[in-house]
């Protein structure tokens, strides 16, 4: 809090010294100061006038100043990301003084004034929240919290190709939607490495330094984030035919 201290003092002349106590520790030497508060209370404050060097009176006017606490409170969601299947998120507001209202804006064009609800969101997106917290003093205070509504992903992984050369099922990949990071591995039956791409839209055509690999089956690792940011490890096999 900011106030502003004005002078009253009569007969004073250019050679007038001011001393403000501001009842905070803090003190001012000018003769109308400005002071910023920087904790709730209430506080007397003082002026000493000195004239010439030699007359001074001093007043001091008690409970002059009260500074009231503004709310201090967080938000807390059960879910950050959601998926466009299921865009529901509960929001609780953690608050640690006295509070007399909540003003909720969802991001969304929609408000809400309980502390604890429910929220389905219409759409996929990125969305801030904000809660404003107003006490008993009248004294505001805010929070913010990001939320995503990601479209849900998907993936298909086939179990096997023939990779002869006749155009059809001739390479093996994965299909996905909604798929943020990819990395794809391939191993013979004996754990060696025979593939990797970082492309989803890539895909293995049974080769090893432009030879044809054996038939049979192949495991493969795949490390992706999906579409509610989550970090996901798939592995499994599928079958190479000619």
């Amino acid at each position: 809090m900011q106030s502003f201290a004005i002078d009253s003092s009569q007969y004073t002349n250019p050679t007038t010294n001011y001393l403000w106590n501001f009842g905070d520790g803090k003190i001012s030497t000018d003769a109308n100061p400005r002071h910023n508060y920087t904790s709730s209370g209430i506080y007397d404050v003082t002026l000493k006038v000195t004239n010439n060097g030699s007359c001074s009176s001093t007043y001091t006017r008690s409970g002059y100043i009260s500074v009231y606490p503004i709310p201090v409170f967080d938000i807390s969601t059960d879910e950050q990301y959601v998926s466009e299947f299921d865009p529901v998120i509960h929001f609780n507001s953690h608050f640690y003084s006295s509070i007399d209202s909540y003003e909720w804006d969802l991001g969304d064009g929609t408000t809400n004034t309980a502390p604890s609800f429910y929220h389905t969101y219409p759409d996929t997106g990125s969305y801030t929240t904000t809660l404003i917290g107003t006490n008993e003093w009248g004294c505001k205070d805010t929070a913010y919290q990001e939320v995503y509504v990601a479209p849900d992903f998907t993936l298909y992984i086939p179990t096997g190709f023939t990779p002869d050369g006749d155009f059809l099922n001739d390479t093996w990949g994965v299909k996905g939607v909604n798929i943020l990071s990819f990395n794809l591995q391939i191993y013979n039956r004996w754990g060696q490495l025979v593939y990797e791409t970082d492309d989803i839209e890539e895909g293995w055509d049974g080769k090893v330094n432009g030879n044809y690999c054996q038939t049979g089956a192949y495991c493969y690792r795949i490390f992706m984030i999906n579409g509610k940011r989550r970090k996901q490890l798939l592995t499994g096999s599928f079958n190479l035919i000619r």
